[in-house]
């Protein structure tokens, strides 16, 4: 297949929009853009670029009326694979012209931060399915990416991921304190994050994000630490139980603190590679009931709170305990 043609500018030129109203088409011939900012866009609803291929970066900030932003055109990711089938390296390859000449081209995969854009639900990235990092601040409940891969994701809103396999980096969630419903992720196909997961929202968490919901569900392996802590103030009203039957492995530490009125489910995971630490929980339940090893086990300060079983420990270094031990 032939590869999308550019010019062969060397970088992309950036772009600015300042006081977009209403629909915005950009289509004047502008096939490769450096790093797009959109600011002091108050009556911005859409925007498009129908024609761009290839794009570095996007920093969108107080678009209050956007609803939408449309690349339909940008090339799709070129990926090499490590030897446990992750990805490796990813880039976008172009071909560009000059002169009447042609060679290939790689740009780097684009990152996108979008901040205060409230009523923005949609972002059409044509055939990439590859970014960099993704950095999502108060946008709509009902915002979708169909990304694949990533590598680094923050959020502070519930945003729907239905197609994420892979998180390169960390991959962080919160939720802002106005928004009383459970959060659902859509994270059915994530396999693996080789960072941290952080989870500031974890008593808002719709039930059957990390859950096992068939036989098709698909393990995560996290290389890193995850760490979970109520949103703030920790919201009673959406107490319950929180699955993560899915996470199986944890290279690094599982942090657990603050939590409230909630039952916490880690019935898949087998190993952790560092500290398993429950801290500072009032009214918990917690359940590791396969759980072979683990560095150190730290239980201390949790309030109304049995502590946990681990039936089937097999070796740790260190036990610290404090409180009523689940007999």
């Amino acid at each position: 297949m032939a590869l999308p043609t550019v010019a062969c500018t060397d970088p992309c030129p950036d772009k600015d929009i300042i006081g977009g109203v209403g629909d915005l088409n950009i289509s004047s011939n502008t096939t490769c853009v450096g790093r797009l900012t959109v600011y002091d866009n108050p009556q911005l609803e859409k925007l498009q670029l129908p024609q761009v291929l290839s794009i570095t970066g996007m920093n969108i900030s107080d678009a209050v009326s956007l609803t939408e932003i449309s690349f339909p055109m940008l090339n799709p990711s070129t990926a090499s694979s490590s030897d446990d089938g992750l990805v490796d390296v990813v880039f976008v390859e172009l071909q560009c012209s000059d002169d009447g000449s042609t060679r290939n081209l790689r740009r780097q995969l684009p990152s996108l931060n979008i901040k205060n854009a409230p009523n923005l639900s949609t972002i059409d990235l044509g055939s990439l399915s590859h970014i960099d990092d993704l950095v999502l601040f108060d946008t709509s409940p009902d915002l979708t990416a169909t990304i694949t891969a990533a590598r680094s994701i923050q959020a502070n809103g519930c945003v729907h991921l239905p197609n994420l396999e892979d998180v390169v980096g960390d991959l962080e969630l919160s939720v802002n304190p106005s928004e009383n419903s459970p959060c659902i992720y859509d994270l059915q196909v994530l396999r693996s994050v080789s960072g941290n997961i952080t989870i500031l929202n974890a008593d808002r968490l719709f039930a059957d994000n990390f859950a096992v919901s068939d036989n098709n569900t698909p393990i995560i392996g996290v290389n890193g630490s995850l760490i979970l802590m109520p949103s703030t103030p920790a919201n009673p009203l959406n107490s319950g139980i929180t699955e993560f039957g899915r996470i199986t492995t944890i290279g690094n530490n599982l942090e657990i603190s603050s939590m409230l009125n909630m039952s916490i489910l880690f019935d898949g995971l087998a190993d952790v590679g560092g500290t398993i630490s429950l801290s500072n929980n009032t009214n918990c339940q917690f359940d590791f009931r396969n759980v072979s090893g683990a560095t150190n086990i730290t239980l201390v300060n949790n309030t109304d709170t049995t502590l946990p079983l681990f039936p089937k420990l097999e070796f740790v270094d260190n036990i610290h305990l404090q409180g009523e031990i689940n007999m």
